[in-house]
């Protein structure tokens, strides 16, 4: 037992095998001379409570029993026999001779003599000592008698290195079975650790040699490969006193921020490790509460908000004390004050590898001049600094948090503070001097990420997430990092948010003189960020509360923000690409500081971690109440759905190993299901949609109209294989999966009715949403599951109507716009000769003519104007093929196609199809006769098939419709402004000339063609009367005679198909612009009837009149 308890000692470097922590003597070593050893060491006339604990330790008495050692004990010793005399003799003579080898032991460790010196040995009097022998008891006296007699040695360094000399003869000893040896070699080595401490405690009380101890200490613990082991750095740190380590621990703090100021990687990781071995050495609940004491550590609490600066009774004289406290409340707010002045916030911003010019050049001249893999290894060369530092920072951070509540609350206020002056870090146009560093806000949410790594995942630990919005408003840490004026998921008026708490900090503003690194450390700037922080706090909250509302907002303002400001870049230098080129000097610097900014921002790791956390904030958003999901944060929504997409686009290779988006698929279901009551922004709908797009489609079913390279625009830089990268088939299966109908359900008439939602969107924006849409109607197709959620979706028939109109709307400008460019495509290609003129037409023939004759400038000009549509034609026709083959895929099924039918959107789809019709088959279609269509993706016979097909879909619903001949599609199609009566039958022989469709749907389209000429007869009657029509019977902006008339709050009254269409496409009043919704129209059914008994009577007017007008030329 007692080897097994010797051996733990040596293993951590000394302690005292007796399983005391006293320093008393060993080895019969009297009392007094034990105390004259400790009082020997030298001091200060007022010793500290560390000291005196230590002096009066010394001076107790070991009673401890060691075999073959005598106690001194007088109560331990044995009955006065012959035998016992006779034992004792011999065991006294045993500890004589123990002793002797125990003091030439501990002369060899301490380098010292008792007597005069030697050239290895420094020589120390016998009343310096204490005694004539060295012991345990005596070390402490001999080390600090050394250390004034070696004025030029450090006293730490030197009492490290005779540690580790004692705690390798106490091992040697132990291994050969010699207790006393042992006992007196590890309470040798606790001696040494107390004389070690005194030192830091009182720098100079043991002469010149223990001035510098605190700085030795600081680069010791600097540099790992510093003499001085890591058990005697945890001993002595252990042993210095309370009161005295935060001075302890300055002195180290200083020495670190100091070194952080160089912003070089490999030298801010050793500094962080530095500070998170002093967090853990000094011991629980003192190490951390001693870091985070230093003035430049961490925003101390304030009580009470500064007041506002005030102007001096001495306007004149104190004009310079006004503008010091007005430079001091804005560098207060700057984040770069926060990063320069805060021992943090010199770690966060340390291994910067994107303001790091050197880097960028490193890499540009690289691209310059490309050598097999050297790029590959610049970058992985970057990446390993990157990592170095975040791990280093990870191990301070987690060491913070977790040794005592002081530092836990220091550090958890520096981050708010951070994420309180990185509020426009979202902002489109932001002013980067006054935001915290790219770096500094990445390397703090990677931080964030990685504190939160035991909680996700962990049930038990996750519902300690209070799910609740209570954080944002009764923490002080909440209300620092979250303003109050935050977009909400459901907001309808962005404008009438609440104003802004008067506890949250300023907004930031700063000058650029403030941020000189060669100011006074005691300037303004110092004390403006050391007033920077928070309320008093107003509620306490459960730490991993505090830590989830963290993570997600240093998310927002960090990882996410950048993601999507580095997909813009990498757009615009794809674009300089294209026309430069990349051996453009300008294009090669950009793509170099794309490519360092990537190390930072693409580190798996960092997006693991981030992916895992985005599957808690799911988790975390589904647990909500509808009224708090509304309340909450957009971003935090917006964050969840669009970190997988810009993962699956940057990395899909991490987004593959993830586990599957169940809790993403939920969320979005959950959301979209709602329409607009849940989520009220389409912007933020169409980032569910573009999530289900990126995360859930395969490759082949994403299309490649606006296909980016996966993997981001460097990845041919960096890799020469150049294949697809492979889905992540989990979640393709997931989206597919017929064990969630519930799923099923909510997606299939969401989606739908998001391609009618995208109107709301940005003109550059809305193409793309609906492309990504009619993606996933196609995938969901494929489901027997999903089919039969799409058919009930014209129980819907809201929903359908807005999807529908969008539908169409898109249709019509997609064939517009090709209709558009395809005549100045021909038209060049006559120019250039590309394109034989025919003989009969002499325009063409005088377009060569001009080319030819014009000069140079009139050349450029047609040429680029040429390039233009050239570029945007492929674009078009490619999408109008889509969105033709997605009307024709839903119209395919006849519960489908009977919801394109209602009154709202037949007019509509018929004006779709004779559009089509006749500019594929009208007098235009010779102007859309081009070279090569191919190239651009132009087949005119496959529109042309679709359109007929869906035509063929509405003809056989004929047998269905009512007797009413007005709402028939025939009908519709005989009122629409592009039917001509030739259109059909034309369209028809040319189909069955290019044999694309079957017989039936032939002899189908033929019985569409005469019907629709009979209700064309019909409709000319009606324009008569439309004519004739009082004012107050037809509609102010179509003029035509109305059916449904309606009244507006406004109070005009308009055709309610009219205004119907116009709401579809923009919910406001079309005369007062105020917000309209269809249950604010107000039905009028007595102008309705007035209306239709007068259009009957006029009818029945008129064919009296055909009447009287036919007998009478019978009987002429």
């Amino acid at each position: 037992m007692r080897r097994r308890r010797l051996a733990r000692l040596a293993a951590s470097g000394g302690g005292d095998p007796s399983g005391t922590t006293s320093g008393g003597s060993g080895g019969g070593t009297p009392k007094a001379t034990t105390a004259a050893a400790a009082a020997a060491t030298p001091g200060s006339s007022s010793p500290s409570a560390g000291e005196k604990r230590r002096l009066e330790t010394t001076t107790t008495t070991t009673t401890t029993s060691t075999p073959g050692v005598p106690t001194t004990s007088s109560s331990n010793s044995r009955t006065d026999t012959p035998a016992a005399r006779k034992a004792s003799s011999s065991s006294a003579a045993a500890a004589s001779s123990t002793s002797a080898q125990v003091d030439k032991m501990l002369r060899r460790c301490l380098r010292v003599t008792i007597g005069a010196s030697t050239p290895s040995l420094v020589g120390l009097s016998e009343a310096e000592v204490g005694a004539a022998t060295l012991s345990s008891g005596t070390v402490g006296a001999a080390l600090g008698a050394r250390a004034r007699r070696t004025p030029n040695e450090n006293a730490l360094e030197a009492i490290s290195e005779a540690h580790a000399r004692l705690a390798s003869e106490g091992r040697n000893a132990r291994s050969r079975g010699d207790a006393f040896a042992t006992e007196e070699l590890f309470k040798s080595c606790e001696a040494a650790v107390r004389v070690a401490a005194r030192c830091l405690e009182a720098p100079g009380s043991l002469g010149p040699s223990s001035e510098g101890s605190r700085e030795a200490l600081a680069a010791a613990l600097d540099d790992a490969k510093q003499p001085m082991k890591p058990e005697f750095l945890k001993a002595t740190l252990r042993a210095v006193g309370d009161a005295e380590l935060p001075g302890v621990v300055s002195a180290v703090v200083d020495h670190v921020t100091t070194k952080l100021k160089g912003n070089d990687a490999a030298t801010a990781a050793a500094a962080c490790q530095a500070l998170a071995r002093v967090v853990s050495y000094a011991g629980k609940q003192r190490g951390g509460a001693a870091v985070a004491s230093h003035a430049t550590f961490a925003p101390p609490r304030l009580d009470a908000q500064p007041e506002a600066p005030r102007p001096p009774p001495n306007l004149y004289g104190g004009l310079g004390g006004l503008f010091e406290a007005m430079a001091q409340a804005a560098a207060a707010s700057s984040g770069h004050a926060l990063e320069r002045t805060t021992a943090l916030g010199l770690a966060m911003r340390a291994g910067a590898v994107l303001q790091d010019g050197a880097a960028a050049e490193d890499i540009s001249r690289l691209l310059q001049r490309p050598v097999r893999g050297a790029l590959e290894g610049k970058m992985r060369q970057l990446a390993q600094g990157v990592t170095g530092v975040r791990d280093a920072l990870d191990a301070l951070c987690s060491g913070l948090v977790k040794n005592s509540p002081e530092s836990r609350d220091a550090t958890l206020r520096w981050f708010a503070a951070l994420l309180a002056r990185s509020a426009d870090a979202e902002a489109t146009v932001r002013d980067n001097r006054k935001l915290p560093s790219v770096t500094a806000r990445l390397n703090a949410c990677a931080v964030l990420l990685r504190l939160c790594r035991p909680i996700v995942g962990d049930s038990d630990r996750e519902a300690n997430v209070q799910p609740d919005l209570a954080f944002l408003t009764e923490s002080d840490l909440g209300v620092a990092a979250f303003p109050s004026d935050l977009t909400k998921i459901f907001s309808r008026d962005q404008q009438q948010q609440q104003p802004m708490d008067e506890d949250a900090p300023p907004p930031a503003d700063s000058d650029d003189e403030m941020y000189d690194d060669d100011d006074d450390e005691d300037g303004p700037e110092l004390r403006a960020a050391l007033a920077m922080s928070v309320a008093p706090p107003r509620k306490e909250f459960h730490f991993v509360t505090t830590l989830f509302f963290l993570t997600a907002r240093a998310m927002r303002l960090g990882l996410v923000a950048e993601l999507q400001r580095h997909g813009e870049q990498q757009d615009t230098l794809g674009h300089h690409v294209r026309r430069l080129g990349m051996e453009d000097p300008r294009v090669q610097m950009s793509a170099a500081k794309g490519l360092a900014l990537e190390v930072q921002l693409l580190q798996a790791e960092l997006l693991e971690d981030a992916l895992r956390f985005s599957g808690l904030a799911c988790r975390w958003l589904l647990r909500l109440s509808d009224e708090d999901l509304k309340n909450a944060p957009e971003h935090v929504l917006e964050d969840v759905v669009a970190l997988p997409a810009l993962v699956a686009r940057f990395k899909p290779d991490i987004l593959r190993a993830t586990p599957p988006l169940a809790d993403l698929l939920r969320l979005i279901a959950k959301c979209l299901s709602s329409r607009d009551s849940l989520v009220h922004s389409p912007h933020l709908r169409d980032k569910l949609a573009q999530a289900l797009h990126e995360c859930f489609l395969p490759q082949s079913a994403r299309g490649d109209v606006f296909a980016r390279p996966r993997g981001g625009l460097f990845r041919p830089l960096l890799s020469s294989d150049d294949s697809p990268l492979p889905d992540a088939d989990a979640n393709v299966a997931l989206l597919l999966d017929d064990k969630t109908p519930h799923i099923h359900r909510a997606l299939a008439p969401a989606i739908l009715w998001l391609f009618g939602d995208a109107e709301h969107l940005g003109f550059y924006d809305v193409t793309p949403a609906r492309l990504r849409v009619a993606a996933l109607v196609r995938q969901l197709w494929t489901s027997p599951a999903h089919r039969a959620a799409f058919r009930a979706i014209s129980e819907d028939r809201a929903a359908f109507v807005t999807f529908a109109n969008g539908l169409l709307n898109e249709t019509n400008r997609l064939v517009a716009q090709a209709m558009e460019k395809l005549p100045i495509v021909r038209d060049h290609q006559v120019r250039t000769g590309v394109l034989a003129v025919p003989d009969n037409n002499p325009d063409l023939a005088q377009l060569r003519a001009d080319y030819l004759g014009a000069d140079q400038a009139r050349r450029e000009e047609l040429d680029e104007r040429f390039a233009d549509a050239e570029r945007y034609l492929a674009n078009d026709l490619k999408l109008c093929t889509e969105t033709l083959g997605l009307v024709e895929l839903l119209t395919s099924d006849d519960s489908v196609s009977r919801a394109f039918g209602l009154p709202e959107l037949r007019p509509r789809l018929a004006g779709m199809l004779l559009s089509v019709m006749r500019a594929f088959t009208g007098r235009r279609s010779l102007d859309i006769k081009i070279e090569n269509p191919e190239k651009y993706g132009f087949d005119p016979r496959d529109i042309l098939t679709r359109v007929g097909r869906v035509a063929v879909h509405f003809a056989r619903q004929r047998d269905d419709e009512t007797n009413d001949g007005d709402d028939t599609f025939s009908a519709a199609l005989a009122r629409s402004g592009y039917f001509d009566q030739n259109l059909l039958p034309k369209t028809t022989a040319t189909l069955r000339r290019i044999q694309t469709l079957d017989k039936p749907a032939l002899e189908t389209l033929d019985a569409l063609a005469a019907d629709a000429n009979s209700a064309y007869a019909r409709v000319e009657v009606d324009a008569e009367l439309e004519d004739a029509a009082p004012d107050h019977y037809r509609d102010p902006i179509t003029a035509s005679l109305m059916t449904d008339p309606v009244k507006l709050p406004s109070g005009h009254i308009l055709d309610a198909p009219t205004i119907k269409q116009h709401l579809l496409n923009e919910k406001t009043d079309p005369f007062s612009r105020l917000p309209l919704d269809d249950s604010d129209l107000l039905p009028l059914p007595d102008l309705k009837a007035e209306i239709r008994a007068w259009v009957d009577e006029e009818r029945r007017r008129r064919r009296r009149c055909d009447k009287t007008h036919d007998d009478a030329h019978n009987l002429a």
